[in-house]
C-alpha cells in the first residue's frame, strides 16, 4: 500500500541494527533490497535527530522526574527507542509500524501513528497459481528434453 502511494519507508539505523540481527545470513540480501528500491531510505542517527532526541529526553525527565517515566523498560531502551522516534521525527515520518510495545507507547505518546507489523494486512496472493509440472521422461509438460536445452 505504501509503495502504492509512492511514500518513503524509512528505516532508522537504530532499527535497521536490530532487523539485521533477526535476519540472520539473509541480511546482505535485505540490505540490497533496501538498497536498490526507491521506497527506501535509510537514515542515521544525525545532529539534528541528535537534538530532536535531547529535547524529548528533557522534556520527558520534567514531566516524569526521569527518562524512564512510566515505562518498564530500561533507561537505555528508552533512550533507544527515542533515537528511533527522533529519526522518524526529522524526517518527517507519520506513522512508525513496530511490534514493540514500548516503542509503540512512546511513539504514540509523541504524536506519531504507531503500528504492530503483525497488525498489518496480508498482501493478497496471486491467484494464479504456477504448478511446475513434469512429463514421466523428466521434462516439463509438452516439451522435450531436447526443447528445455
Amino acid at each position: 500500500q505504501l509503495t502504492k502511494r509512492r511514500e518513503k519507508i524509512i528505516i532508522p539505523t537504530p532499527a535497521l541494527a536490530e532487523a539485521l540481527i533477526k535476519s540472520g545470513d539473509a541480511a546482505p540480501q535485505y540490505l540490497d533490497i533496501m538498497r536498490d528500491s526507491q521506497y527506501f531510505q535509510v537514515t542515521s542517527f544525525n545532529t539534528m535527530a541528535a537534538v530532536e532526541a535531547a529535547e524529548m529526553m528533557r522534556l520527558r525527565i520534567a514531566k516524569h522526574g526521569s527518562l524512564r517515566g512510566d515505562e518498564l523498560s530500561s533507561r537505555a531502551k528508552v533512550k533507544f527507542d527515542l533515537q528511533i522516534v527522533a529519526i522518524a521525527k526529522v524526517s518527517r515520518a507519520t506513522t512508525i509500524y513496530t511490534d514493540d510495545a514500548g516503542l509503540q507507547n512512546l511513539a504514540t505518546s509523541l504524536g506519531l501513528i504507531a503500528h504492530g507489523v503483525a497488525s498489518l494486512p496480508v498482501p493478497p496472493e496471486d491467484p494464479q497459481i504456477k504448478l511446475d509440472l513434469l512429463s514421466p521422461s523428466g521434462s516439463p509438460l509438452g516439451r522435450t528434453k531436447e526443447e528445455n536445452s
